[in-house]
């Protein structure tokens, strides 16, 4: 009896071993074999938060791949059931499980997935029209999703942002990578993410022992982004509006005052008339910082206004080829615009 048992054991594993033997022939003949003989290429998306199960049955709905089991254990093996990357795909009908599998975990996307590249100094109009142009978003919608944000992003950067205060300054300017479909909230969450990730622990410790708010901090590399064409200028720059400011004198920058003109009538230099502008951003006319940020500063200008390079001047200027000129003294300032602004 006990010889009995032990050959049904026997003949049971042996049967088992062939089983598996004959799947794994199988199988490995399975994610080799194309879903088709056509090679059209077919655009199949995956949506963010899809798992394997959803997307094997879309794509075998598809006719992209022969078998939904095949495919989620191919990717199980090769463990890349958490790195299916979403976004728009071409694949062609006479791909293999392997192929497909590969491609979505490798994020071998179509074209569609775009990069933008957001540049310094660009107000959230700017980057509104710039995202219309390139068919991303709806200008429109941008503005009205940055609004509607100002007061309810968690990111901790924003935190002594005056309530009402819009999200100019914080949209921080670099390239980013955003899929066909990206809404406008997503686009801005990814932009403010990125600021609080810039703006360290190191800096935001600098500005808290001078006794200065990021909004404040944010609001001044905002000017020096667009009044100083020169990055080894921008430190010295701000130590000159941060005297001014000491004293109680007007930044007077022009930058200010063209950031609340219609686009028609900003200019390099400002008339008369201009300078008796009531707006609270016109700095010739107001002592003190504008309400907010004028544009979204990069990281050279943000540092800039964080970490002043003391110097003895109380004026500048910058002539039409981008140089920077500081003066000491009114009089010198006045020669200066005398021979560089005829």
């Amino acid at each position: 009896m006990p010889s009995k048992i032990f050959s049904l054991f026997f003949l049971g594993v042996v049967a088992f071993m062939l089983a598996i033997l004959l799947y794994l022939g199988y199988f490995v003949s399975a994610i080799v074999r194309p879903a088709g003989a056509s090679n059209e290429i077919v655009s199949f998306m995956i949506d963010r938060g899809e798992g394997v199960d959803e997307i094997s049955a879309k794509l075998f709905d598809r006719g992209l791949i022969n078998s939904r089991w095949n495919f989620a254990v191919y990717v199980l093996l090769r463990r890349w059931n958490n790195h299916l990357q979403a976004g728009e795909y071409q694949i062609p009908k006479n791909a293999n499980i392997r192929e497909v599998a590969e491609m979505l975990a490798v994020g071998r996307q179509a074209s569609l997935e775009r990069v933008i590249t957001i540049i310094e100094g660009w107000t959230i109009d700017d980057i509104a029209g710039y995202l219309e142009r390139e068919g991303i978003v709806q200008a429109a919608d941008f503005r009205e999703a940055a609004a509607r944000l100002a007061d309810k992003s968690p990111i901790s950067a924003l935190s002594d942002k005056p309530s009402g205060a819009s999200l100019e300054g914080f949209l921080f300017p670099d390239t980013y990578r955003v899929f066909k479909g990206s809404t406008s909230e997503e686009i801005i969450n990814k932009m403010l993410t990125n600021f609080e990730t810039k703006l360290t622990l190191e800096l935001r410790s600098i500005i808290a022992n001078k006794e200065a708010t990021i909004f404040q901090t944010i609001t001044m590399a905002s000017i020096l982004e667009k009044e100083i064409r020169l990055s080894d200028d921008l430190s010295v720059a701000a130590d000159v509006f941060y005297k001014r400011l000491r004293v109680s004198k007007p930044l007077e920058s022009d930058a200010t005052l063209n950031y609340v003109l219609p686009a028609a009538l900003r200019k390099s230099r400002l008339s008369t008339a201009d300078l008796k502008n009531s707006s609270p951003y016109n700095t010739y006319r107001y002592q003190g910082l504008p309400p907010g940020p004028i544009g979204n500063p990069g990281m050279k200008a943000i540092e800039a206004a964080i970490l002043p390079q003391p110097n003895n001047y109380w004026f500048f200027l910058t002539t039409p080829d981008g140089e920077t000129i500081f003066s000491k003294t009114a009089e010198e300032h006045i020669r200066n615009k005398q021979k560089y602004l005829k």
